[in-house]
């Protein structure tokens, strides 16, 4: 019963934070009328009766979404408490019942999604917040003089998006450890220990239950990447670029844990394998979410250069304009890397096809954009 709950509150808050996005991208039409020509009328109804208040602004959207991440999170300790009640085990051993561990492994990958999500609702309460002050501020300054606007209650306001960041950044964080955990509980898997005293019948269990790790640690590698792109876009709001720079680097691959430990987990997966044509699907996933990363460092480096004053535009812009580059070659490795693979592991579909539907641009375009 409590997956269940924890499966329609991801669900839900999914749902609230897609709309956001894609219904407030336009903010010169009627938001109920926008919120109908994407979903049924009914089901809006549905939605307006589950959020218990009205969802007539953006920032409604996504304080509901947030609310159902933290129910999920929850959920999920709840669902980790009751299986160590019944298993009685409480770390990853040679002697650990291998179904505990593949559990424990899910529970720590359903953990690490309710997290990000519930980190990147908030950072994006952070933004929408913000454009509510900007936008409050620009009607201000058209209405009444500049002394009508006092520094105080500027900087009260600028820090409330940026209470709301620290917030997101503290549960990506903790997304991003769970991670971790899982890598190393696929790479404790990997042990040869494992293997002595087992029945032929064990060794096959063990040798599915290793080959279904490959693909639940690929997966843990693409939501890695996430929660860091996010992660490294909180910290540019918060004005660390240096710090927000790196953790973009890592959320495209360009060191730590990476491409390699991906490459790696397939040469070690037979091509025979149940779960082969579902590592391959996550493994371009995982590239798809790597090239996000890198083309986020691009759009915030080069629209902070774009804001930018003419005074600080030299040595500032300059950094900003590095950055920049630094993402667009990332970018173009990865988009050769994303074609390759779908030439390689998924040739009944034209690579442009599916280039085109992620929105890949071409590696030359990239190359060309530096």
């Amino acid at each position: 019963a409590r997956e269940s709950l924890r499966e329609v509150q991801m669900t839900l808050g999914s749902l609230f934070l897609s709309l956001y996005t894609t219904i407030f991208n336009n903010s010169n039409n009627n938001s109920h009328k926008t919120i109908t020509s994407i979903i049924s009328p009914n089901c809006f109804t549905k939605m307006k009766t589950h959020a218990g208040s009205g969802l007539s602004t953006p920032l409604s959207f996504l304080k509901k979404a947030e609310s159902l991440f933290q129910k999920a999170v929850v959920t999920v300790k709840e669902l980790d408490a009751l299986h160590n009640k019944s298993s009685g085990v409480q770390h990853l051993s040679v002697k650990s019942n291998l179904n505990d561990i593949v559990i424990r492994r899910t529970l720590l990958l359903l953990r690490g999604r309710a997290l990000t999500n519930l980190g990147i609702s908030r950072v994006e309460q952070a933004e929408c917040s913000h454009r509510d002050i900007a936008a409050a501020a620009s009607i201000l300054s058209s209405v009444h003089n500049r002394h009508h606007s006092s520094s105080m209650d500027n900087n009260k306001n600028n820090n409330i998006p940026k209470e709301i960041v620290r917030k997101g950044i503290t549960v990506l964080k903790a997304a991003q450890e769970a991670t971790h955990t899982m890598h190393q509980q696929y790479e404790a898997l990997k042990q040869p220990q494992f293997d002595l005293g087992l029945s032929h019948t064990q060794q096959q269990v063990l040798r599915t239950t290793r080959q279904e790790a490959i693909l639940d640690s690929i997966h843990a590698l693409q939501l890695e990447s996430l929660a860091c792109r996010w992660h490294g876009k909180a910290l540019w709001i918060l004005g660390m670029y240096k710090e927000a720079a790196s953790m973009l680097d890592i959320a495209a691959g360009g060191k730590g844990r990476g491409s390699s430990s991906c490459h790696v987990s397939i040469k070690e997966l037979n091509s025979k394998s149940t779960t082969f044509g579902a590592v391959m699907e996550a493994t371009f996933l995982y590239l798809v979410e790597r090239y996000y990363g890198a083309m986020s460092l691009i759009d915030l480096a080069t629209t902070s250069v774009e804001q930018c004053c003419p005074i600080k535009q030299g040595k500032r812009g300059s950094e900003l304009i590095s950055l920049a580059c630094r993402g667009y070659t990332r970018a173009a490795v990865l988009s050769r890397e994303i074609v390759n693979h779908v030439k390689k592991y998924q040739s009944s579909t034209p690579a442009t096809n599916v280039v085109d539907e992620y929105g890949i641009s071409a590696e030359q375009d990239l190359l060309n954009a530096t």
